[in-house]
């Protein structure tokens, strides 16, 4: 049997991030399968149908994310509350995608092993620890926020530490970007940017945890 969008056999590696159909957002390790593309060009390059699949692929990750708000949003009581619950929905979410995958497909081999984590707007790709480090940081700070709330001492988030923390999530996202042309170009990943996502998640941390 033949995967339809990713041209996958039975018994083979999808060579693709995302596929959905075949293994559920499984991908290659760069140095596994040093022939294979690190990219969707292929699959943009393909017929309409395999086109068709990589648009619905968008959709769902932004139904997932609505859906991730929408649960927030049934069990907070304001803004804060509402911010924390998406934070910890987010987290465990993620970490629990991926324990699933390596349940269930053996996926991925390391915690250094790359993923593409998002289409929207441009592929964002890394290895799978620095999600599950976002992950965890959004789990504890959601956690926080919601015990000051339970407490009665609901947490006094000011201005700067709204923008400090923006800015933060901005430099996390730009390390995971900074190789989206590469990507979409055919290339295989280059060495990942650990300065910029260290500065990012230390930049939000000092912002929240003040």
């Amino acid at each position: 049997m033949k995967c339809c969008w990713c041209g996958t056999t039975a018994g083979q590696t999808p060579p693709y991030t995302d596929c959905w159909i075949c293994g559920g957002a499984l991908l290659v390790d760069k140095v596994a399968t040093e022939p294979q593309k690190f990219t969707l060009e292929q699959v943009r390059t393909a017929g309409p149908e395999q086109r068709k699949t990589l648009f619905v692929e968008i959709g769902r990750e932004a139904a997932t994310m609505l859906m991730l708000a929408a649960i927030a949003l049934a069990v907070a009581g304001n803004a804060r509350q509402w911010t924390a619950a998406f934070a910890i929905a987010f987290g465990v979410w993620d970490i629990v995608f991926y324990a699933g995958l390596k349940l269930l497909l053996a996926w991925p081999g390391s915690f250094f092993t790359w993923d593409i984590l998002f289409l929207i707007p441009v592929p964002w790709v890394g290895p799978v620890i620095a999600p599950v480090l976002v992950s965890i940081a959004m789990i504890t700070a959601g956690m926080w926020c919601l015990w000051h709330e339970a407490s009665g001492r609901p947490l006094r988030i000011g201005l700067w530490n709204i923008i400090g923390v923006l800015l933060g999530a901005l430099v996390i996202v730009l390390s995971f970007t900074l190789d989206y042309r590469n990507i979409v170009a055919g290339g295989m990943p280059h060495p990942f940017h650990w300065g910029v996502f260290g500065l990012g998640m230390g930049i939000g941390a000092a912002s929240y945890y003040r």
